[in-house]
Formats: structure tokens, C-alpha cells, sequence
């Protein structure tokens, strides 16, 4: 079987105009299949945007673009190691600091779209634990149109915040996750279905973080999506 080949480039940086650094890993030679198609994902709290870039090999069979943004909040995770962070997790936040990473998040993805010339509405936007927070929220609660979100580990920064759009959604949570709790995930996937969006749920035998199984069945659950099959 022939490798897929990527490539991977580190463009944008976080300045006046509120633009992050990101990842882009795009198929050598993409063809239309690929034009149209991509996938923003979010890393976690504390980590970096080249942390879910390798993933990019691992779904989509060489269909899509991948972006993944780095955190706007820089944070040290120690021995003298930096990380970075999406917002300051303090309850007493509320969604103020949310909203203000979104702001960022938004014009990065307008700075993305025009330089790769994808549709706006064509993105998909998902994430890993804070990252997967953030996606939901950026994808369910701020107006922002999105055509799919992946939720990762992750759980419902504001229950009232969330609309009602009927977007597809991929939910996947550790059943020994002892980060963020599984009855996190099942109370997100209730929430969502209530207000309804279209949820795949899925639970798995593992701690936090993202096993094979789960990405064979994120990689199903978008090929779906792509080819509108979601229901």
C-alpha cells in the first residue's frame, strides 16, 4: 500500500489582529475531493497545536485538511516546559473567557478559509479535552456555523448556552477517564440530544485519551457527514 504523503506547515502567529499559530497538514496534490473538506481540531489544556496533527494520518484516508490552532494562553506545565491553554479553567470565569478565545479562534479560521480556499460552512471543528470544551461551544453556542463538532473527552462549558441547530455531532468519553468524568460525556450527549443536534455517542474501555476503536469510528462518522448521510 503506498504511505499517504502529507504536508505539514506551521504558518499564522497570535498579533494585533488576534491570529494563532496553527498546524496545517494538507494531502500533496489535493484533488477536489479534499477541496472543500477540512477539520479543525483543538488540543487539550496544556498542550500544543502539532499535539492532534499526527491524527491527521491516522482518519480520513487522505480526504481532508487538517488545522490545528495552538492556544492562545501560555502556561507552564513544569520542569521548565510550556504548554498552553484555550482559557483559565476557574468556574467563576463563567463563558466570558470562552467567548474570548472563540473571537480569536474565529478570525484564525477566516485567515484558513481564504488561504485555502475552503467554504467556511464546509469546516468541521473538534477537539480533545479543553479543546473538545471549546469546540462545542464554538460549534453549538456562539452562532458560529460549523457543518460537524467532535467532542473528545471534553464536557458542556454552559448548558444555557447551547442552540438549537441540528448539527451533527461526535461525541467519544473513556469509561476510566479520571480527568473528566464519563457521566460528563452522557450528560452532554443528553443535553445535546435534547436541544436537537444530531449525537453519535460513543464509550470506550480507556482512561483520557484517544484509543484506535475511536478513531475508527470518528473516521466512519465523518466519511457519513461528508457524504450527508448523518440521520
Amino acid at each position: 500500500m503506498n504511505p499517504i504523503k502529507w504536508e505539514r506547515k506551521a504558518v499564522g502567529k497570535l498579533n494585533n489582529e488576534g491570529l494563532l499559530a496553527y498546524t496545517a497538514v494538507v494531502p500533496r496534490g489535493r484533488g477536489k475531493e479534499a477541496e472543500n473538506r477540512a477539520i479543525i481540531l483543538l488540543h487539550g489544556y496544556g498542550s500544543h497545536m502539532g499535539d492532534l496533527a499526527g491524527l491527521a494520518q491516522t482518519i480520513g484516508d487522505n480526504k481532508y485538511m487538517f488545522f490545528c490552532p495552538n492556544a492562545p494562553i501560555e502556561i507552564d506545565i513544569g520542569y521548565g516546559q510550556k504548554g498552553y491553554s484555550w482559557y483559565a479553567m476557574e468556574q467563576s470565569a463563567g463563558t466570558a473567557r470562552v467567548d474570548e478565545a472563540i473571537v480569536y479562534l474565529d478570525a484564525t479560521l477566516t485567515e484558513i478559509t481564504s488561504r485555502f480556499n475552503i467554504n467556511r460552512t464546509d469546516l468541521v471543528i473538534g477537539g480533545f479535552s479543553q479543546g473538545g470544551m471549546l469546540a462545542i461551544h464554538a460549534g453549538l453556542a456562539s452562532g458560529i456555523t460549523f457543518k460537524g463538532v467532535i467532542a473528545m473527552s471534553a464536557k458542556l462549558v454552559s448548558e444555557s448556552s447551547i442552540m438549537s441547530t441540528q448539527t451533527p455531532v461526535f461525541i467519544s468519553h473513556g469509561s476510566n477517564d479520571q480527568v473528566v468524568s464519563v457521566n460528563e460525556g452522557r450528560r452532554a450527549r443528553d443535553v445535546l440530544e435534547n436541544a436537537g443536534h444530531i449525537v453519535t455517542y460513543r464509550e470506550y474501555p480507556m482512561a483520557h485519551e484517544i484509543n484506535s476503536v475511536c478513531l475508527k469510528d470518528l473516521n466512519t462518522w465523518l466519511n457519513a457527514l461528508f457524504q450527508g448521510n448523518q440521520s
